[in-house]
């Protein structure tokens, strides 16, 4: 087993909808409630005597112009993952602590999810800006092009009623508000909004099109993740039919596993983790396998070595993982992951 690596240091993680020097003296006074288990589940509006407080702060919106859109209902990429939005309004006043909503729906389950006090839940709330009671239809999809839905429901809002979703699962979230067998618009949530902060959406629906009352985090700072511990073991070895390298890698509960075949002089060669390392400027891991010569006599063939490598993590998982090879004198990148695919 490689000794463990461990990084020092705090980081406060980069909001696409980060907050202005008034919001910054504005953070809220405590975070969101955690989400219960059970998709599409509904429960009880709150109690503010016993729910833990909500977000209540009232800040600038700090985005950059590319990052809004014309008003025209539909969304354009933040390009950072954050929360594309559409047509924006300055007008703030509608403050969701003022007014209970007529329902919380829950999506996804808190169950699975790793490092939960680090990812924790971000709430949307929708308010019907119209007077009168009507139908509307909520669609929430797991990612772009995913056509599998969390949810899809036709609510009855009433006049100046709003619902809160609660999404427990972090991931990128793409939303659909339709009415009168219209589509009023879509919103994109992002994976960066699901952090160790409690965090709100919010959004309006007129007759037309989606109204955008700015977002709302507290303002903790994030531990960054920390590689505990790293191991690796070999698990076939032999003569390469094809002078390829590869790997694959998924994330468990507290590691980052890399199933690989690196290609190498003979098939005797030596495994190790040379490099895991840790980059919080890039939110992005690094494993290195490097082949090394071993002493004995082999078999005089091109070896092909297949190996597990297993990364342990404290706090987080980084966003991305680069896994490279290092044999014959040579460093090839053979895989890149990113923490949900689809987020």
């Amino acid at each position: 087993m490689s000794p463990a690596i461990r990084l020092s240091g705090m980081r406060r993680r980069t909001l696409l909808r980060s907050l202005g020097a008034a919001g910054l003296g504005a953070a809220l006074a405590g975070c969101l409630s955690g989400g219960s288990p059970g998709a599409g589940n509904t429960t009880a509006p709150p109690d503010p005597n016993t729910d833990s407080p909500t977000p209540t702060d009232r800040h600038t919106d700090t985005r950059p112009a590319d990052e809004r859109t014309t008003g025209d209902g539909t969304t354009s990429p933040s390009g950072e993952d954050g929360t594309s939005t559409p047509g924006q309004t300055d007008d703030s006043s509608w403050d969701p602590a003022t007014q209970k909503p007529f329902e919380i729906v829950e999506v996804g389950s808190r169950d699975a999810v790793s490092f939960p006090d680090n990812n924790r839940p971000h709430e949307v709330g929708v308010l019907n800006e119209l007077d009168r009671k009507r139908e509307i239809h909520v669609s929430i999809a797991l990612g772009a092009g995913t056509e599998e839905l969390d949810l899809s429901r036709t609510f009855t809002f009433p006049a100046g009623g709003w619902v809160l979703f609660r999404l427990n699962v972090p991931s990128r979230y793409d939303i659909t508000f339709r009415a009168s067998g219209t589509t009023l618009g879509s919103v994109t949530i992002g994976r960066k909004w699901f952090d160790c902060n409690g965090s709100r959406s919010r959004f309006g629906l007129t007759a037309e099109r989606v109204t955008d009352y700015e977002e709302r985090t507290t303002l903790m700072a994030c531990p960054d993740p920390e590689v505990a511990d790293t191991d690796l073991a070999v698990t076939d070895r032999g003569c390469a039919s094809k002078a390829a390298s590869g790997a694959t890698v998924s994330f468990g509960d507290e590691a980052v596993t890399v199933d690989g075949s690196i290609v190498t002089g003979t098939p005797c060669r030596e495994l190790s983790i040379e490099e895991a390392t840790y980059d919080g400027d890039r939110d992005r891991l690094t494993v290195a396998v490097e082949a090394s010569p071993s002493d004995g006599v082999c078999q005089q063939c091109i070896g092909a070595i297949d190996y597990e490598a297993s990364i342990a993590f404290e706090h987080d998982f980084p966003t991305t993982v680069v896994v490279e090879h290092h044999s014959r004198d040579r460093k090839t990148t053979v895989a890149t992951a990113t923490r949900g695919e689809n987020a």
